[in-house]
């Protein structure tokens, strides 16, 4: 149900970046709109950490913030909450054009905040960190040059004393090390515990680039001086009296001591109350060209705190060995990170990392929409057609081969196809190779009687060659929609995260619910009276053929447009392969697929035995129950037409279930992981933080701490789907109206809507968690929060001592996690997405031939013979059960499917929101802080 409230509808609004919903929401609504807990974000807050740059934008010209400065339970600013922001991770492999602006758009937002409310600059939270200190810590390089450039105060020390050199310095950021340094900041500053920012040097690497960046800083500082002092006796001025010339300041003695900070907090700055003798300490404040430096790459330990002085301190430790890659700092200031090309490789989170906005996923999928009403015109529309050329009806049923023909041969073969390739375009070559097959076999369909009349009229064959066209036309109308669907779905699988897996499918589920109302909505529409479809000439088919290839143009091109995939990196390509080994590959893909993933096949392999006869027989089951509510033979058009309103029904009722039924599996962002590569310790500290934030806040309320609810598992989903199918489908006993039948016909799509949705997200999620990391990637992953530095040509070419320097700084967990992954088999295959989903597919369409043999015995048993839509001798629907019978029998295989679903494993997803909230529930019960 659609929330009523305009407070919560504004929330969502502004995290879905709506802009045109919240332009009109704040209407209604105080546009602050302030959370209850736990952050007590803001309209404006939410904008800013979620990167939503227009609708900050908007929300700031409309004076947001005029009247009272937004602020989160921990006083950070907007500014500060931007600088949380972890820069985007450096791909080596990402192209400039897919790069993603996350960088640049949150220097934007902080740069227009800023020329708004200038004052905030030097602002502090409780914990007395400003927004420098906060992208110091985060490793934002570029905010952190922007804070400098807008003169904020580089010296201010935080309530431990620590300015935010002591934490770049602490987090191995070299830098921006080098950039405070450059920027005047004062190096041998103490914090309260008496340790300076070399102290805290995450590793020999980070002191060394410390060291010299200071003794650079020295050297230019003490050659303009020289010039100061040239040009004051050109002048004949003394120096220190008259010299109208700044001259810059002697850099102090490593050893030497600044006065230390009187007390903690931000009362007043430590440069104002400096003498003018002790204002020679400051380093100048004036930018340096940036030098290059040779310095050994930093690896910061994963699990540690992000206060540096919560670390030990080792200002006298021994020299050891660091295990890295050797990197260099580029003149420009960035860090060069080999790219294959010999250009800097530009930050984006690649496709699959990156997560999709609500926009995203409705133009991924919308093409399923488009599929699906390619499919109407063979199962609306296909059988009447084929009997208009003249084909008997018994023939009909081999033209039908082509589904469960194309489905075992189509999707596999792409799948495998697809995956072998390394180009960019290996799903979408597939996808538009598909869309013109499709679009060449259904003009020809439209059409094939009049080109049939071109082609052999001479001959006096021009029938028959139309139904040959026809057949034809539909086999090839069959492999290609196979195609386009398996290729859509493989698509989704490459560019969707894993925590929008659930969302991805159910939008597929209601763009294949949307093409199922469309096309049998044609059906109720007199499209000979359309203005411009009227003179294409021919009847209701041949329009509602152009018509459909106009829509599936129009979605295959915005999806295309709308998204771009990522070539596979050069470690990870792989060789052309003939046909046979295509084969090859599906097959052992096939004897090696992981037991989850074979619990899902074998579940859909009895969720279709029961699927198949509902889609077959439903319309002539409305039939019989018109015939047997009668007590006579009923007009067979009226019988169709009912019938086909009842999956008209039967298709909104999917659209509806299938909007509505993803929310109880929306996953809450508060027990989700916050992002890639957190180890235990760091998501234990966060757990305990957020834990004890929800404990104060409930008790200032006087109200018991209620911790996130686990959303349902989207096993027993699929489990309560299927009951509810058998449920209705053994309903058929007492069924004897057709008000009844097509109540009965309307309910299951709710059913439908699942099936749609829920196997798809299982098992593309479990894809995402099966297919082992490649080696190539590990070694040269870094934690988010790190910088990356450039990789040595040869790694084997470790000094002893660059093997151990780390060794004191990192946890053990952490060094094991390392270790670990490093000793991962280079050799072991990544499981091929698209063959799986492949395989998958042929799950769904064997139980097709299953089926054909078990119903046409139960038509035999029951009726004598199987029922016949069209021309014929006797009655089609008077007299006859036999559907009611095959309905019963797809109910219990249904029912036999839920059985086994139970054995299906919760995604991994699911897994580790449950562990997260487990973990909530046993740090309720901790002491209050």
């Amino acid at each position: 149900m659609a929330e009523k409230d305009p407070t919560a509808r504004l929330r969502r609004a502004v995290k879905e970046n709506n802009l045109f919903l919240v332009k009109r929401l704040i209407q209604r609504t105080d546009m602050r709109n302030t959370d209850v807990a736990p952050r007590k974000y803001t309209s404006l807050a939410w904008a800013a950490v979620l990167g939503h740059e227009e609708t900050f934008e908007f929300l700031l010209g409309a004076e947001h913030d005029e009247h009272e400065l937004s602020k989160d339970f921990e006083n950070n600013t907007i500014l500060m909450l931007l600088a949380d922001q972890k820069p985007a991770p450096v791909d080596p492999y990402a192209t400039p054009c897919s790069t993603q602006d996350s960088t640049g758009a949150i220097l934007r937002m902080a740069r227009l905040y800023y020329d708004r409310y200038p004052w905030t600059l030097d602002w502090s939270n409780v914990h007395g960190k400003t927004a420098l200190h906060i992208a110091a810590i985060r490793g934002n390089e570029e905010l952190v040059r922007m804070l400098c450039d807008l003169e904020a105060d580089v010296n201010l020390a935080d309530n431990l004393g620590n300015t935010p050199l002591h934490y770049a310095s602490s987090w191995g950021h070299v830098s921006i090390v080098q950039l405070l340094i450059e920027r005047g900041c004062q190096y041998t500053v103490k914090n309260n515990e008496g340790f300076t920012a070399l102290d805290y040097a995450y590793s020999f690497s980070t002191r060394e680039a410390l060291q010299e960046t200071v003794r650079l800083q020295f050297e230019l500082n003490k050659e303009r001086r020289r010039n100061v002092y040239a040009q004051a006796a050109a002048r004949g001025t003394e120096w220190g009296r008259t010299s109208p010339i700044p001259i810059p300041p002697p850099v102090p003695a490593k050893d030497r001591d600044l006065i230390p900070r009187e007390a903690p907090g931000r009362e007043a700055r430590k440069s104002s109350e400096h003498s003018a003798s002790e204002r020679l300490l400051v380093l100048v404040h004036q930018p340096t060209p940036h030098v290059r430096l040779d310095v050994h790459d930093t690896m910061i330990p994963v699990a540690s705190d992000p206060d540096p002085t919560t670390q030990i301190p080792w200002p006298a430790r021994g020299r050891g060995q660091e295990s890295g890659a050797a990197g260099a700092i580029s003149e420009e200031g960035g860090l060069a990170v080999p790219n294959g090309t010999g250009r800097k490789a530009r930050s984006k989170s690649p496709p699959g990392k990156r997560q999709l906005s609500t926009w995203d996923l409705i133009t991924l999928s919308i093409s399923m929409a488009g599929a699906q009403i390619a499919w109407t015109v063979e199962l609306g529309y296909g059988t009447p057609f084929l009997l208009k050329l003249g084909l008997p009806a018994q023939l009909t049923s081999l033209v039908w081969l082509a589904g469960p023909i194309s489905g075992l041969v189509a999707q596999p073969v792409i799948g495998a196809l697809s995956d072998s390739s390394t180009s960019k375009y290996r799903r979408r070559f597939w996808i538009i190779l598909s869309t013109c097959a499709l679009v060449i076999s259904t003009f020809v369909l439209a059409y094939c009687e009049p080109l049939a009349e071109f082609l052999v009229d001479f001959f006096r064959q021009a029938n028959n060659t139309a139904i040959g066209l026809a057949i034809l036309c539909f086999y090839i109308l069959d492999f290609a929609l196979n195609g386009l669907q398996a290729s859509l779905r493989n698509l989704l699988l490459d560019l969707t995260p894993p925590n929008q897996l659930n969302a991805g499918n159910a939008w597929h589920g209601r763009m294949v619910n949307a093409g199922n109302i469309i096309g049998y909505g044609f059906g109720f529409v007199p499209l000979e009276d359309l203005p411009i479809i009227r003179h294409l000439g021919g009847g209701q088919f041949r329009k509602f053929c152009v018509i459909c290839i106009l829509i599936l143009v129009t979605t295959v091109t915005l999806t295309c447009y709308c998204h771009e995939e990522q070539e596979s990196p050069v470690g990870r390509r792989r060789t052309k392969k003939g046909f046979l080994d295509i084969l090859k590959d599906i097959y052992n893909t096939l004897i090696n697929l992981p037991h989850p993933i074979q619990r899902v096949c074998l579940v859909q392999l009895f969720a279709f035995m029961g699927w198949f006869p509902f889609l077959f027989y439903s319309t002539t089951y409305v039939g019989q129950v018109m015939a047997y509510e009668m007590g006579r033979e009923p007009d067979g058009e009226y019988a169709i037409r009912m019938g086909e309103r009842a999956l008209l029904l039967y298709s909104l009722v999917g659209v509806i279930a299938g909007t509505v039924l993803p929310h109880l599996a929306t996953r809450d962002r508060r027990i989700l992981a916050r992002y890639e590569n957190e180890t235990q310790d760091e998501e234990l500290n966060y757990l305990r933080k957020l834990v004890r934030e929800w404990r104060v806040d409930a008790a200032s309320k006087n109200r018991p701490l209620r911790l996130p609810m686990m959303p349902f598992l989207l096993r027993n989903i699929w489990t309560g789907a299927m009951l509810l199918f058998s449920l209705l489908s053994f309903s058929t006993f007492f069924i004897s109206t057709v008000l009844q039948a097509t109540i009965f016909i309307t309910l299951v799509g709710i059913s439908w809507a699942v099936a749609m949705w829920v196997p798809f997200a299982i098992i593309m999620e479990l894809l995402k968690d099966t297919a082992p990391p490649p080696i190539p990637f590990i070694q040269e992953r870094r934690p988010s929060h790190t910088r990356n530095l450039s990789t040595p040509a040869n790694p084997r070419r470790m000094s002893r001592r660059a093997m151990d320097e780390r060794r004191p700084l990192l946890r053990r967990r952490s060094q094991d996690q390392l270790d670990s992954a490093l000793d991962t088999d280079s050799s072991a295959p990544s499981l091929p997405g698209g063959t799986v989903l492949g395989i998958h597919n042929l799950a769904i369409v064997m139980p097709q031939f299953i089926v054909a043999l078990v119903t046409s015995a139960i038509f035999r048993a029951v009726d004598g013979a199987p029922p016949v839509e069209g021309p014929g001798e006797g009655d089609t629907y008077y007299g006859h059960f036999g559907v009611a019978w095959v309905l019963r029998f797809g109910g219990l295989c249904t029912l036999f499917g839920a059985l086994i679903a139970r054995m299906v494993p919760p995604t991994p997803t699911e897994k580790a929101m449950r562990r997260r909230l487990g973990e909530m529930k046993l740090l309720q019960g901790e002491a209050n802080p």
